[in-house]
């Protein structure tokens, strides 16, 4: 039998120096990197990763936390039993990384894409590595060494054997988990650890973010305690929005409860971040200080404060109480309106005069006084209005050029005058914005101004404004008052809260001796009349 015959390939070396004559088009330009990674994940390879490696380091701290192993039974009877497994010391309370990813609370609480619903081992490596590496140990499990992971897969057919290599973590304090102290607490005692936060910054609206939030903060607030590589935030609960349906999952609205591990954290932040915004004392050059974090400039701009659990419990009870009163008073009101209703078509008219008789008397109401301003006040009562359709691309110089048309009156050559108007509060890319003015003379003002005038920006660099056209909508100003007013104020420094009522005070004795000098002045010459009379 014949040798099956080799294949011999033909030479192609005579099209070289045709093929190199023809030129190729310039390789594709590489994406940029995706903004909305962190900055310790723009250089990686995958391009669809969605994940924050500072979030999964901040889950799987929570996974392994106290109050996680008190609550999950499972991690807790496993944790267990390598502990108390003496044939391979080296290798107790050592977790698999895989476990950890398919349970609570990895799951729904990271950013999940269609081609990565779920964080990958090496991604969970890198992220302890580079974020957690003082507080967990890290290392490879080799598949040929079953011990530890029977504790986790079992050792039977039906168990994960693609599961039993790869990563396995676990804490530098392991020793000292068998004998803590919060394995015998119950669920009070946790709450006592508990605290609700509220008005996180977006950028930390996450189960991962907030616990890493809760962290930085402590750091700032509680640094002179000496910390060993322990765990500071063992829990991160999402209370559900009152308009999620039964078995949603809870969405991040900007607040949340997180649970401490010891009392010492816990009061740090009640301490720092009150939950009655004016006991913050906030510089007035806070932002510019080099001196002061990041994180806490963060938090002193969206005004974050807390309270204890049990606070907030009794708030909720009051708030519950309170919606329920207010539901009462609706019903009641329109039950008293139709009983007034049937009245009035039981009233006969006069037969002479041909008037209908006089209708009952609906319930008298006091009208509600403006609030004077004083020295004491906490803030300038009616100064403020909210302004809505303005140009989202407009800014503070052209708005408060168009707003001061208002007051061009009372400048002597007629050109606008911005003495009343205090600050404009715009940020850009909104159509709304607020006014601080001078004095509630000045609100009213203004008010007037723009409904008897209706105007709207042609543009962003509009400073006049127009007469509104067929699809336009002419800008709309309002009086902010009540507990609107009362919010929008605590937000705002307490310097310039205190300068905005000095300046309204002294406006309010200017004008009171005004006043009085042309009451003096008119009853002067009224006796004179009457003298020469």
């Amino acid at each position: 039998m014949t040798a099956p015959f080799a294949f011999v390939p033909r030479a192609v070396s005579k099209y070289t120096k045709e093929w190199q004559g023809i030129s190729r088009p310039p390789p594709s330009p590489s994406p940029p990197p995706d903004p909305t990674t962190d900055s310790d994940d723009e250089h990686t390879e995958p391009a669809h990763r969605k994940h924050s490696t500072q979030d999964i380091a901040s889950l799987i701290s929570l996974a392994l936390s106290d109050y996680n192993i008190w609550l999950d039974s499972d991690l807790r009877w496993k944790l267990d039993a390598s502990l108390q497994d003496d044939t391979s010391p080296d290798n107790a309370a050592f977790v698999p990384i895989n476990y950890l990813l398919r349970r609570a609370p990895f799951r729904g609480s990271l950013p999940s894409a269609s081609t990565n619903p779920e964080p990958s081992e090496t991604e969970a490596l890198k992220a302890l590595r580079t974020h957690a590496s003082r507080t967990f140990e890290v290392r490879m499990r080799l598949p040929t060494s079953t011990s530890s992971a029977s504790v986790w897969y079992g050792t039977g057919k039906t168990s994960r054997k693609k599961d039993v290599g790869g990563y396995e973590v676990r804490r530098r304090d392991w020793a000292t988990l068998r004998d803590c102290s919060s394995r015998g607490w119950t669920r009070a005692r946790w709450d006592e650890m508990t605290a609700y936060m509220e008005c996180i910054p977006p950028q930390y609206r996450s189960v991962g973010g907030i616990a890493r939030f809760a962290e930085l903060l402590l750091s700032e607030t509680n640094a002179d305690v000496v910390v060993e590589p322990r765990l500071r935030v063992q829990c991160v609960t999402l209370p559900p929005h009152y308009l999620d349906k039964p078995g949603d999952a809870p969405k991040c609205k900007g607040y949340a409860l997180v649970t401490f591990s010891s009392k010492s954290d816990l009061d740090a932040v009640l301490d720092a971040w009150p939950w009655e915004r004016y006991r913050v004392h906030v510089p007035a050059n806070a932002n510019d200080d080099g001196n002061v974090s990041p994180v806490v400039k963060e938090a002193h701009k969206y005004a974050l404060r807390a309270t204890s659990k049990a606070r907030w419990d009794a708030l909720n009870k009051e708030y519950l109480l309170y919606k329920q009163s207010l539901v009462e008073e609706v019903a009641r009101v329109e039950v008293e309106v139709e009983r007034l209703g049937q009245d009035a078509s039981d009233y006969d008219y006069d037969h002479e005069g041909g008037e209908p008789a006089a209708l009952p008397h609906p319930p008298h109401t006091e009208t509600q006084t403006p609030m004077q301003t004083t020295p004491f006040s906490h803030y300038p009562f009616d100064c403020l209005v909210f302004v809505r359709n303005v140009h989202p691309d407009t800014n503070k110089t052209m708005l408060k050029s168009l707003f001061a048309q208002a007051f061009q009156d009372q400048d002597q050559d007629g050109a606008a005058s911005t003495a009343g108007l205090d600050y404009v509060d715009f940020n850009r890319g909104m159509d709304t914005c607020h006014l601080r003015l001078a004095s509630p003379d000045h609100a009213t003002q203004l008010i007037a101004y723009f409904d008897a005038r209706p105007k709207t920006q042609a543009h962003g660099l509009d400073a006049t404004g127009r007469a509104p056209l067929a699809d336009d909508k002419p800008i709309v100003s309002e009086r902010v008052q009540g507990k609107k007013e009362e919010l929008y104020w605590e937000k705002v420094p307490d310097k310039v809260r205190r300068q905005a009522v000095d300046k309204v005070v002294q406006a309010q004795r200017t004008r009171g001796a005004e006043w009085s000098e042309r009451n003096g002045a008119s009853g002067s010459r009224q006796k004179k009349r009457t003298r020469e009379c």
